[in-house]
């Protein structure tokens, strides 16, 4: 009985400490979980992060903690959120016009420009396919492009353009539609003169000429979203199929779409040196006799409207170009403000004649000289000519070099600034009487300009007369030249000109 008691004595006492012991372990167990979790959530790049991670994450694989383990492991799992769709962000459904269910299902569709639209109902005509490219710098004016001055001479810079950036084509297959949303401010001022307005424009005429696909017109489909009309200078009137709402629907000539965006972009890119750096080479005529005397449709081309001032210098440009040997045809573009004896004395100077509706310049104030100067487009409506472009390459900059260069020359005019020599006495280039135009004068040029008008037929001369009005304006400039003291004195010079006794009207 002593002993039996003894023995359930040692298990009571017992009995306490194996309970501690377990509340000891389970302490010790929370506290490593809370730090455990705390290490595991916590947002870190160090080592040791990616190790503990690395450690659960093999763990449930059952695979032992090591770092190269744990990398590899993370790569894969980033690999794999990767791969899973990105929830989108609040973006504004895209509607689908009515006319591209004309254009059927199962095509290719490039998207530009609807980074900040949901187009996923255009998914059920096709795989829709964003281009991504990079926008042009809001610091890029349009000014940049079309400078109010060019330093051709290159006497402080040489021309620089800055570039409109634009997608990797090679990434983009045949796209059966061309989809895109043009910027639009109108009606801010200045709204059509937008360089990303223009960018846009540029990166579909580009697709559609590089990736487009072809219909058997050698067309492709291009549809717009702008609550602007697209660019008339890219996208014709004829190529537009239908309109809806703000949505328009082009099938461009392929053909006429190359040409245009092989053009270069603005007036900056129009100037050339007229020199290479270290030019020394000797010329070859031949090359050049060579490469021009391919039979081609071309022509001189030239207008006159709105005041018969200008007729006597158009008389006179046939003749000099008669005089060249071309045989290319000469055309005059006039409106009906010449009268029929200038027309006759123009068609005998050479001259084949065109009628032209003028085109006044909404800039222009009223009266003024350049009051109907756009008119200079109607140039771009004489389609039955090829048309007299460089586009620069390395071919044509050294063949135009060649022309420049060539001794006798090859290429040579002479653009006569401010007032003309068949408005100023014969004696004299005028300009000199004139301040602000005295920079123009050139008796050198004056001279050359009159002894090729007394090599012209006695009829021609009559239309290079001048008027009572035309001899005052003379007189009043010489005499204000005298009272500013020029010291050149061309006003002193006796003036013998015979037309200032035989006046016309």
């Amino acid at each position: 009985m002593g002993e039996l008691g003894l023995g359930l004595q040692k298990i009571i006492k017992a009995a306490p400490s194996k309970a501690l012991v377990i509340r000891i372990n389970l302490v010790f167990l929370a506290f490593f979980l809370v730090i455990y979790a705390s290490l595991l959530l916590r947002p870190s790049s160090s080592a040791y992060f990616q190790n503990a991670a690395s450690l659960v994450r093999c763990s449930l694989r059952e695979c032992h903690h090591k770092v190269e383990k744990g990398v590899k492991m993370e790569a894969v799992l980033e690999e794999t959120e990767a791969m899973k769709p990105k929830r989108k962000r609040n973006l504004t459904m895209l509607e689908v016009p009515s006319f591209i269910d004309e254009i059927g299902g199962g095509v290719k569709i490039g998207m530009l420009n609807f980074e900040d639209e949901d187009y996923s109902e255009w998914e059920k005509h096709g795989e829709t396919i964003p281009i991504h490219f990079q926008r042009v710098s809001e610091l890029f004016v349009w000014k940049d492009l079309f400078p109010e001055w060019i330093d051709e001479e290159e006497e402080i810079d040489g021309p620089i353009c800055p570039e409109i950036p634009m997608p990797d084509f090679s990434k983009y297959d045949d796209l059966d539609l061309i989809v895109a949303k043009l910027p639009c401010e109108y009606p801010v001022d200045g709204w059509a003169r937008d360089v990303f307005r223009l960018q846009v424009h540029l990166i579909v005429a580009n697709l559609a000429v590089k990736n487009g696909k072809r219909d058997w017109n050698w067309r492709t489909k291009v549809v717009f979203l702008s609550k602007c009309r697209p660019m008339l200078e890219v996208f014709r009137c004829n190529d537009l199929v239908k309109q809806e709402g703000e949505w328009w629907y082009y099938e461009p000539e392929i053909t006429r779409l190359e040409e245009k965006v092989s053009l270069p972009i603005g007036s900056c890119n129009l100037a050339l040196p007229l020199w290479g750096q270290g030019n020394d080479e000797v010329f070859d005529v031949s090359k050049i006799q060579q490469a021009t005397s391919a039979a081609k449709r071309e022509a001189y081309v030239t207008v006159l409207h709105s005041s018969e001032s200008y007729v006597c210098g158009a008389i006179t440009l046939a003749q000099s170009l008669l005089k060249t040997g071309t045989n290319r045809d000469l055309i005059l573009l006039l409106d009906r403000s010449i009268t029929k004896p200038k027309r006759d004395s123009l068609k005998a100077a050479g001259w084949q004649l065109r009628f032209i509706k003028r085109i006044r310049n909404p800039r222009a104030e009223k009266g003024t000289y350049n009051e109907y100067n756009y008119s200079k487009f109607r140039l771009w409506q004489i389609t039955d000519y090829d048309k007299n472009f460089w586009a620069n390459s390395t071919v044509e900059t050294g063949l135009k070099s060649q022309l420049f260069a060539a001794d006798p020359p090859k290429v040579y005019s002479i653009h006569y600034l401010g007032l003309k020599p068949w408005h100023c006495y014969r004696d004299y280039d005028c300009n000199w009487d004139i301040g602000d135009q005295r920079v123009y004068a050139s008796d050198v040029a004056h001279q050359r300009w009159w002894k090729f008008y007394d090599a012209m037929d006695e009829k021609l001369q009559q239309q290079c007369g001048l008027t009572e009005r035309r001899k005052i304006e003379l007189d009043w400039d010489r005499k204000m030249a005298e009272k500013e003291g020029f010291q050149d004195e061309h006003w002193k010079i006796n003036i013998t000109d015979p037309r200032r006794n035989f006046l016309i009207n």
